[in-house]
C-alpha cells in the first residue's frame, strides 16, 4: 500500500504543474521538492506555506468537534458538542 501524498504533492498534483515547474514558481530546487514529496526530507512550516502559495493552494487547519448523546428523563436524548465557541 501506498504511503498518503504529502500535502506539497497534492497542492502541486492540483495545479497540475511538474516538481520542476513548482520548484522555478517557489524558487527552489526540484530535487528538494522531491524529497519532501517522498518525505527524505521534512520541510518547515515557511517552506510548505511557500509551495503552497506558489501552487495556488493554502494550508488550512478545521478544528474537529465530538458530538456526546445524553439522556434526560424529561427530553428524552439530545447531542452536546465536547466544546462550544466563543462568541464576540
Amino acid at each position: 500500500m501506498d504511503p498518503p501524498k504529502t500535502v506539497i504533492e497534492i497542492a502541486r498534483k492540483a495545479a497540475g504543474v511538474s516538481q520542476a515547474q513548482l520548484a522555478v514558481w517557489a524558487g527552489t530546487q526540484q530535487s528538494s521538492i522531491s524529497e519532501y514529496e517522498s518525505r527524505r526530507k521534512s520541510p518547515t512550516l515557511e517552506v510548505v506555506e511557500r509551495l503552497l502559495e506558489a501552487a495556488d493552494a493554502e494550508l488550512t487547519i478545521k478544528p474537529i468537534i465530538d458530538f456526546d448523546t445524553r439522556q434526560d428523563p424529561e427530553i428524552g436524548r439530545y447531542v452536546v458538542p465536547e466544546k462550544l465557541w466563543s462568541v464576540p
